[in-house]
């Protein structure tokens, strides 16, 4: 049994320096999108710091479980949505103001494929069907580009912000400067999104924080192991959390790398938490740790 423990933490060690490499590839790979949205934002007249990107990053994933709610209210993928809110946040429209938003569109759209109210006129108005040539419906997110191609098009005036509200309701006028960029802008940030790995499904929607754990979780393995930082309280101090809270999430670098793998592809079982893990021992032989998990399913 001991040889078979060690021959496991041998093991382990090897396909963690594997990860740990994969993971180091990924910030490299983080830092080239950076300079690139940031190259994109300004063809598009927006400038955008370093921090303030990396703020938007965190933004993206801390607003996951919120996305998937939105998701069911207004019939938009968790997909798109997480793209959406990537591209609106560039142009300073919030969550909240797109949630308000969209829910307006939907709204309309409603009325319009009841060929009700006033939103069917307001689609014929702008020469949008919300149909496609198949007679299908169209989504929700497609007919938002194809609003924003219009607004894109438009002079800014009262005229505008009064179609913007009547769209999009007490959101519209916010939602203007990130409809000014047309369907061609707005897709081309949320490919940034999605390059970014900010794109969710709507499996991993809910479960994001615990990919972002992992991957810090072994990111600081690599820090310790490399003498970049001497302890867990020298992490802790620079990350500005409790020691603690460092040595739980830690526990997560000793993952199995098929149950890390899980992960990242959202495939845990839904109700696993963070909070869970966190206040947990989490098994340092691997196939225990898969049979923790079994029993979440």
């Amino acid at each position: 049994m001991a040889s078979d423990r060690a021959q496991i933490l041998i093991t382990a060690v090897d396909q963690t320096r594997t990860a740990l490499d994969s993971i180091r590839n990924n910030l490299g790979r983080l830092g080239d999108e950076t300079r690139r949205v940031q190259g994109l934002l300004a063809g598009l007249g927006v400038s955008l710091t370093l921090g303030a990107f990396a703020a938007l990053v965190k933004g993206a994933i801390d607003s996951a479980d919120e996305l998937n709610k939105l998701s069911q209210k207004i019939g938009i993928s968790v997909e798109a949505l997480s793209t959406l809110q990537f591209a609106a946040q560039l142009s300073d429209v919030g969550l909240d103001t797109l949630k308000t938003g969209l829910k307006g569109l939907s709204a309309n759209l409603t009325e319009a494929r009841s060929g009700l109210g006033e939103g069917d006129a307001l689609f014929q108005a702008l020469g949008i069907s919300v149909e496609d040539t198949a007679g299908n419906l169209k989504s929700s997110d497609t007919i938002l580009l194809e609003v924003a191609d219009r607004f894109a098009s438009f002079e800014d005036g009262a005229t505008k912000t009064a179609l913007a509200v009547k769209l999009f309701g007490k959101s519209g006028m916010d939602m203007i400067p990130f409809l000014n960029q047309g369907a061609s802008g707005i897709r081309e940030l949320m490919q940034e999104a999605e390059r970014l790995g900010l794109k969710l499904s709507t499996e991993s929607a809910h479960d994001v924080r615990i990919i972002e754990a992992v991957a810090r979780a072994m990111y600081w393995h690599d820090l310790l192991d490399s003498g970049t930082f001497k302890s867990v309280v020298e992490i802790a101090r620079a990350e500005g959390l409790m020691p603690t809270t460092v040595g739980r999430l830690l526990r997560l670098a000793r993952l199995a790398p098929d149950i890390v793998e899980q992960f990242m592809r959202g495939c845990q079982p839904r109700r696993l938490t963070l909070l869970w893990l966190m206040r947990n021992d989490i098994p340092a032989l691997w196939p225990e740790q898969r049979q923790m998990l079994e029993r979440f399913r």
